[in-house]
């Protein structure tokens, strides 16, 4: 049955005041809780791009992109730049959310520097994973638009993703080597996935695959 303007108002209010929860934890004083707040604003940031009737008959959207926009610097700048390797890896994770939201936002400079960070050698296994599992989410994501009703901002977030990965691609061949094994796991099935669909050049990515079987 179709849903009364006064349901809609009332799960707009409870879809922004869980937003708005997870913003006085990660405000608080209490650190425990900070990572699982990141992850639950990035899943409702992810999920609720979707447009509503507002009073007055406007359509807006359940979380706007200006509160995206915020969770994104968030994401960066108090997590994925944290000395603590639990708030990175929740970085990582929710910035994953964000740009399946809104590919372009992984253009920035600001996140493909951290994309980078996150890939290197010397970063910790578990965040390197995580920034593993990321990439391999929002490329992925991709697959689920081809078929929406806007071909066009599906085709422009596929365009999106394969900027993404060939920029990403020489470290994220690194990880393929890692000595960590869920690490150079999450690798190989990122990189077999993108030679797959032809996000990159064959010869760009099979020597590695070759070497790391020998």
């Amino acid at each position: 049955c179709r849903s009364q303007p006064g349901a809609t108002k009332e799960k707009l209010a409870r879809l922004q005041g869980m937003v708005e929860e997870q913003e006085r934890i990660l405000n608080g004083a209490q650190d425990k809780f900070k990572p699982r707040a990141l992850l639950i604003q990035g899943l409702v940031c992810r999920h609720a791009g979707f447009t509503v009737t507002a009073e007055g008959g406007s359509e807006v959207k359940a979380v706007p992109d200006a509160r995206v926009e915020d969770v994104l610097e968030r994401c960066i700048t108090q997590f994925a730049r944290s000395k603590n390797a639990v708030f990175r890896r929740a970085g990582y994770l929710c910035l994953g959310h964000l740009f399946v939201r809104s590919p372009p936002l992984a253009l920035g400079e600001d996140a493909a520097r951290c994309l980078s960070q996150g890939l290197a050698p010397e970063e910790e296994d578990a965040v390197r994973e995580a920034a593993l599992l990321m990439l391999n989410d929002f490329v992925t994501a991709g697959e689920v638009t081809e078929g929406a009703a806007d071909a066009e901002e599906a085709k422009n977030g596929m365009c999106v993703r394969n900027t993404v990965m060939q920029r990403s691609l020489e470290a994220v061949l690194g990880c393929v080597y890692a000595s960590s094994d869920r690490v150079a796991a999450e690798a190989l099935k990122l990189v077999a996935g993108i030679y797959d669909r032809g996000q990159v050049h064959p010869k760009l990515c099979i020597p590695d695959l070759v070497a790391v079987q020998q």
